[in-house]
């Protein structure tokens, strides 16, 4: 997708390409291949664009002269360090941003934002071409121009745009700024008071028995006050900068700007909610369906393409990313062959909620089959933290001489680094790696060759039971009859092919897939399948993985 995006600025169709990425790995990627055009004899502007907490050259993230020696006097010198960036590096990467915004003493993501307008590839996250309150104004705020959008993982852009057009408040923060202003600014302390009479009233007519409450109809009630609010704070953070709460209140600031910002886009594709939480209340503006708004914003640039290995079924990615039956959908075999992957179905064994304690200890027999065949490095997928510990802790007390490692809840930078250094292909014992469907370490890693030789995937992959996810069945239960599809099963099964694409990661690997859950064998899942999976085996038991597993690894 980059080279004959790249091709179209040379032939003047285009004037810039957004490479979109969800997260920091598949970023590198897309550097890479630059790279590799860059050694070929292409002479290209390009440049990474990383999130301001990630780059901030400051213990904490301060944006104001007075704390931040590289905001004070920005403007004075970015003119300079621009000039000499651009006269002695093509690739703007981090590390290259980071060198030179320390030589001339200039804050490093706005210079990165003044340097995105000299280049022609920007390398970023969604979130700048997509959400309404970050997105790089600069380029998007005339008419539409010939850009050209390539959106990568875009499997991951469903959720992170329903996030995107969606925004909440609670009730806690007005009270406690209410109390906080009474006596130094009582004019700010009644604005704050009257967005908590606001909450409350919301409270009174919208929440009784049930904690929670929802309806398609606009709440406004609240509209009015946080407005006044924010024009009152607003010249609060022009005269106080100095004032201890100043860093919370414009945190706080450009929440409730947030809010009335995406309370415009609010239609038929939302819902408002409310819930009681403890001795607080949450106010939401959730949208259900994003599909209309991430078509609006790609009518600024002159051309999307989507991709991942997992839009599975085109049809629905096709829709809920704003497409139309107009637009192309094309799907391509795998380039590994499938004679490479051993793919067993063990549809035997339910993992149903309500039937786990029954089948905790099928699992592990299945489990323990798998790897007893060959000793190597192996991944075992959950659908959750609390599942995956039940079952780690009973192959544990069984299996106490196999080396095992577990995804913790919380992991920094480091324990992901030594997490996956685990994976060592020269190692000649077996290791069992337990992990989450939809983690850290079911997509965006490569684990090539010997690093990893099987995944064991339990369960289909369901989100979590909730009432946003049964907000989303409901509605598109009625849009299109596909209710249940579009909420769990869809998003369930793309986390299940996820962390399935661990295992063949080059033309020369060969590893193994082990599939539990009777749910894999029905019709609805099986119309799932890649093209690459249509020649799996059956297993009733472990001895028949054992039959099917001697057969491939001897071959």
């Amino acid at each position: 997708t980059i080279f004959p995006s790249i091709k179209a600025i040379g032939e003047g169709i285009a004037s810039k390409v957004f490479h979109l990425t969800a997260k920091t790995i598949t970023r590198q990627v897309a550097l890479n291949s630059i790279i590799q055009m860059m050694d070929k004899g292409l002479r290209i502007k390009s440049i990474v664009i990383t999130a301001k907490e990630k780059i901030c050259l400051n213990e904490e993230v301060k944006c104001n002269p007075r704390d931040c020696p590289y905001a004070k006097g920005h403007f004075n010198r970015v003119n300079q360090a621009i000039m000499d960036v651009l006269e002695k590096e093509d690739m703007l990467t981090r590390d290259i941003i980071v060198e030179y915004a320390k030589l001339h003493q200039v804050c490093p993501f706005e210079f990165s934002l003044d340097l995105s307008l000299w280049s022609d590839v920007i390398i970023c996250d969604y979130n700048y071409v997509f959400d309404p309150n970050v997105s790089l104004k600069r380029f998007f705020e005339g008419n539409g121009d010939d850009y050209i959008f390539l959106i990568d993982e875009a499997h991951n852009l469903v959720d992170r745009s329903r996030d995107m057009f969606s925004a909440e408040i609670t009730k806690e923060p007005f009270l406690k700024y209410k109390r906080l202003f009474k006596e130094e600014f009582p004019n700010i302390s009644k604005a704050f008071n009257s967005c908590n009479n606001a909450m409350n009233k919301i409270k009174r007519e919208h929440i009784s028995s049930e904690d929670f409450y929802y309806q398609r109809e606009e709440i406004t009630d609240i509209y009015s006050p946080i407005n006044r609010l924010i024009k009152k704070l607003e010249q609060w953070l022009i005269n106080e900068k100095k004032h201890e709460l100043y860093e919370e209140v414009l945190e706080l600031y450009f929440k409730f700007l947030r809010f009335i910002k995406i309370a415009d886009f609010y239609d038929e594709r939302y819902v408002n909610y409310i819930e009681q939480m403890d001795k607080d209340m949450l106010v939401k503006l959730f949208c259900i369906d994003p599909s209309y708004l991430l078509s609006e914003t790609l009518k600024k640039g002159k051309a999307a393409i989507f991709f991942s290995a997992t839009l599975t079924p085109l049809d629905y990615y096709r829709d809920v990313l704003g497409g139309d039956e107009e637009d192309y959908i094309i799907r391509f075999s795998s380039p590994f062959s499938k004679d490479n992957l051993c793919l067993l179905v063990g549809d035997t064994v339910s993992t149903k909620y309500k039937d786990r304690n029954k089948t905790y200890l099928d699992i592990v027999e299945y489990i323990e089959e798998f790897i007893s065949h060959k000793k190597g490095n192996y991944f075992v997928f959950f659908p959750s933290y609390k599942y995956m510990e039940q079952i780690y802790e009973c192959f544990l007390e069984r299996n106490p001489d196999i080396r095992s490692i577990i995804q913790e809840t919380f992991m920094t930078e480091d324990d992901r680094e030594k997490f996956l250094n685990r994976f060592d292909s020269e190692k000649e014992d077996t290791m069992v790696a337990f992990a989450v469907l939809g983690g850290i370490f079911s997509e965006g890693i490569d684990l090539i060759g010997e690093q990893l030789i099987g995944a064991v995937i339990v369960g289909v992959g369901l989100p979590q039971i909730c009432f946003e996810r049964d907000i989303i069945r409901e509605y598109f239960q009625v849009k299109n009859n596909l209710g249940y599809e579009y909420a769990y099963m869809y998003p369930g099964m793309n986390k299940v092919l996820q962390a399935a694409g661990r295992v063949i990661r080059s033309e020369k690997d060969r590893g193994a897939l082990l599939l539990i859950d009777e749910r894999f064998s029905t019709i609805k899942y099986k119309r799932l399948y890649p093209e690459e999976w249509l020649h799996y085996k059956r297993i009733v038991d472990s001895e028949t993985i054992g039959i099917n597993l001697v057969e491939f690894w001897r071959d």
